[in-house]
Formats: C-alpha cells, sequence, structure tokens
C-alpha cells in the first residue's frame, strides 16, 4: 500500500510455474518488481529508478493526496524449508515514513535489515540476485563481465550466504586482532609504568622503616631527657630540704623545669605526626602498585581471551 503506483492495498498471487503480469504501459508492472526488490532489502534507490527514498512513497494524482507511507509485504511458502525458520510460511514486510523512519518485520515481528539480508541470503532476492530482470537487462546481463557474472552465479548456486558469513568473519578477526594490538600497548605502557612505581614503593618502605627507627631514637633520646628532668627535679627538692632558699629562686627552677617539659611534650608530638603522615605516603603508595599490577593482570587474561577468540574466528574462517 502506497508504494510508487499502488495508492491503495493490492494482493498479488504468484503460483508455481510462471506467473506475468500483463498491462499497457504505465499500469506498474516495473512497480511490481521494483516493490520486490524493496522489502527484500534493496538499498539503492536508483536501483527502483530513483534518486531519493521519498520517491518510492505515493506522491498523489489529480484525484488523490499523496500517502505519508509506503509498506510492502511479501508471503513465502517455506514447506521445503528453504528459509532457515521453522515456519511453512514466512512473511517479509518493509515499511518507510515521509520522515525517514524505516521498519522491517518477519512474521510481523520488528527485526533489522540485517535479520532480513541473512534470512534470503543464497535464495536469489537480494540486491544482486538473478531474480530481477528488468527491461532490456538480459543483454546487459550477457554482455557483463566475468566478475558481475560470478555474482549472479554464487547467488543462484547459494554460495553467497558464505561469502557473506566468511566476510564476517574476517572482519571480527580483524577487530579482535586489533584489540589484541591495543591490549598490547597497554601492557607495554603499564609495564613502563610498573618499575617507577616498585622504585617508589621500596623507598617508600625504606622511608618508613628508617623514619620508625628515627621515631625510636628520638623517643629514647626524650626519655633520657625526662629522666634527667626528673632527676634534677629530685635533686632539687634535695637540696631545698638541705638548705633555704628564697620563693623567687623556686619559682624560676619550676618555671624553667615546666618549659622543658612542654618543649619535650611538643617535640614528640611534632614526631608522632610526621611518622603519621609517613605511614600513610607509604600505604598509599603500596595501594597504587597493587592496583596497577591487578590491571595488568586484568589485561593480560583479556589478551588470552582475545587470542583464543581470534584463534576460534580463524578455525571458523578456514571451515568457511
Amino acid at each position: 500500500m502506497g508504494f510508487k503506483s499502488f495508492a491503495d492495498r493490492v494482493s498479488l498471487e504468484f503460483g508455481a510455474g510462471i506467473t506475468a503480469l500483463v498491462g499497457p504501459n504505465g499500469s506498474g508492472k516495473s512497480n511490481v518488481v521494483d516493490a520486490l526488490r524493496w522489502v527484500f532489502g534493496e538499498q539503492n534507490p536508483r536501483l527502483l529508478r530513483g534518486a531519493r527514498w521519498e520517491e518510492v512513497i505515493f506522491a498523489g494524482s489529480a484525484t488523490r493526496r499523496p500517502l505519508g507511507l509506503a509498506e510492502v509485504s511479501v508471503a513465502l511458502d517455506n514447506s521445503q524449508g528453504t528459509l532457515s525458520v521453522p515456519f511453512r510460511e514466512v512473511e517479509l514486510a518493509r515499511r518507510l515514513l515521509r520522515s525517514g523512519n524505516a521498519e522491517y518485520s518477519i512474521n510481523r515481528v520488528a527485526c533489522r535489515l540485517k535479520d532480513v539480508q541473512d534470512l534470503t541470503s543464497g535464495t536469489g532476492t537480494t540486491g544482486a540476485a538473478y531474480a530481477y530482470v528488468a527491461q532490456a537487462a538480459v543483454d546487459e546481463i550477457l554482455k557483463s563481465r566475468p566478475e558481475d557474472r560470478r555474482v549472479v552465479i554464487e547467488e543462484a548456486a547459494g554460495l553467497s550466504r558464505y561469502r557473506a558469513r566468511r566476510q564476517e568473519a574476517e572482519r571480527r578477526l580483524a577487530a579482535v586482532d586489533a584489540s589484541r594490538q591495543r591490549l598490547g600497548d597497554l601492557l607495554a605502557e603499564l609495564a613502563a609504568q610498573i618499575a617507577p612505581l616498585e622504585g617508589e614503593a621500596e623507598a617508600a618502605a625504606r622511608y618508613v622503616e628508617l623514619r620508625r627507627e628515627h621515631e625510636d631514637l628520638s623517643a629514647r633520646l626524650w626519655a633520657d631527657a625526662w629522666a634527667r628532668l626528673e632527676r634534677r627535679v629530685a635533686a632539687a627538692a634535695e637540696r631545698r630540704g638541705k638548705s633555704v632558699r628564697t620563693a623567687a629562686e623556686l619559682d624560676e627552677a619550676a618555671a624553667k623545669l615546666a618549659a622543658e617539659l612542654a618543649a619535650a611534650q611538643d617535640a614528640t608530638a611534632r614526631l608522632r605526626r610526621a611518622r603519621g603522615e609517613a605511614e600513610n605516603r607509604a600505604r598509599m603508595l603500596l595501594a597504587e602498585e597493587n592496583r596497577r599490577r591487578a590491571n595488568v593482570a586484568v589485561l593480560e587474561e583479556r589478551q588470552a581471551q582475545l587470542g583464543a577468540q581470534a584463534q576460534e574466528g580463524a578455525s571458523r574462517g578456514a571451515e568457511l
């Protein structure tokens, strides 16, 4: 309905044997052939005697307004299992709207153009098929190059579907090979980054070790200083008991002692903060190294999978 000169819905039955369409010029005989070619997935509007796909939609007449869509459906007898689907009858349909949206369906279930092409591949109904012979086309076939005749012969022999599968396998192999090369580049890049990170991690671990040793030594020094201060306090207390000192001298000694104690506590706090910062930095560096090692392991596993896929694709390509 709505395809070229067929404004209304038209049903044609093609029985066994030879079916002929007879009619005067302009009655739409060639449009029937174009409709069949179109519903089987033709993608070149010039082969349907048009410049744009919009031209396949009924453009109107003196008494009819233009339509907004073109739709063609064809019912195929699949009782002999020619098509690789478990149905005795298969209905293919194609619809085109003036907005440019195209729809395909198999047995009234929406599908892709590729699904239609895969289903009908090797049946003689696809784009370069031998089933469509337009006016004055017989002479062109006789005069065509051997390469062009080969396409028609392969389509008639049902070899085109295997050629398409082989090309698809080769494209997949090429994609897998490209992905594998990319993974190799990533692995090389990560390997180049691992060596410096390993050096930084070792340096960080050594820094943490030396820092802890420094803090232990510092703590011992401050402990010795504290012990000396305590001994000085004890000695001062003992001297106080033995001799008489003025209150001013005792206050001055206590102030000095308090200042020394405050300085010792402040230094101890700074050492603890420095130790915490060093440990945090070391943990960050070690975590970064582990993350990069994990990424390398994932990429190596992916590369192995792609290699297996490439071998499987090569095997399938060899079988085809």
